[in-house]
């Protein structure tokens, strides 16, 4: 889900505190009581968002699967490789939370593989712990006082467990330093272990193999260009390690439901 394409109200997104940078890609509170019913179309991404709804629950399916739309509250989303749909049916008003793997790792201390390409309920991952932060956030006034306390919770949770092996986070950064084209297997070579092994350890702490989701951060390289402007398709699809124009058109269909051109 990404909040701030919907309908404008108030919002609000502090800094980040230091602490928590290598956890969180951003935080952010939203507020729109008079906000007509949207749909939004989310693409596949790296980061896995926490909403903290203090409003209606939003309609929730992955785009593949139109007959499973479920209403959630309060939840969270594990990583997919495919685009998914959110309806609100109200008012707009939550705090979402988009953790890095590493940040969801600690902070729901389960092997993400549990919640991979779901939504799920903050109250199953947390039980009362996460029944009691929504009371706690949803009574506050104003919003300094819930970051206030919603960042007392995230580090009180995050950094006492906050582990990945050197492995995967070598792996990551350099998925994400070759923009989702380096070669998964010769990544092992380079690791001195084997690709299965790799394969095992990356997808308990992050969720996805490191196959898929080099091919999230490829798909995010090219949207990102699309979006800054160019619209040369063939030379983006060429860029950012696609075998041909029909093959970013594909992977668009799959992890945008939408095409090159219409974005």
């Amino acid at each position: 889900m990404d909040m701030p394409d919907q309908p404008a109200g108030d919002e609000t997104c502090p800094p980040l505190p230091a602490d928590l940078r290598p956890f969180l890609v951003r935080w952010a509170g939203f507020a729109d009581m008079a906000a007509p019913p949207f749909t939004h179309w989310m693409p596949a991404t790296t980061f896995l968002p926490l909403i903290i709804n203090f409003a209606d629950p939003y309609l929730i399916h992955a785009g593949h699967r139109p007959g499973a739309e479920a209403a959630h509250h309060t939840f969270t989303a594990g990583l997919i490789d495919r685009f998914t749909v959110v309806r609100s049916v109200g008012p707009v008003h939550c705090v979402q939370v988009d953790f890095t793997p590493a940040g969801a790792r600690a902070f729901f201390r389960i092997p993400l593989t549990e919640i991979t390409g779901q939504v799920v309920s903050l109250a199953d991952l947390l039980g009362q712990d996460g029944r009691d932060i929504v009371e706690r956030l949803a009574l506050c006034g104003n919003w300094p006082e819930r970051f206030r306390i919603l960042e007392q919770f995230l580090r009180e949770r995050i950094l006492p467990g906050a582990r990945q092996s050197a492995a995967v986070m070598q792996a990551l950064r350099a998925i994400e330093a070759s923009a989702g084209t380096a070669r998964i297997s010769r990544l092992a070579q380079e690791l001195d272990i084997s690709r299965e092994h790799l394969t095992r350890r990356f997808s308990a702490e992050v969720g996805i193999a490191p196959k898929a989701y080099a091919r999230i951060v490829r798909f995010e390289n090219a949207l990102q260009q699309l979006q800054d402007g160019s619209d040369n398709v063939a030379a983006i699809a060429h860029g950012t390690g696609y075998a041909d124009q029909a093959h970013l058109t594909r992977e668009f269909a799959r992890m945008a439901g939408t095409t090159p051109g219409q974005v």
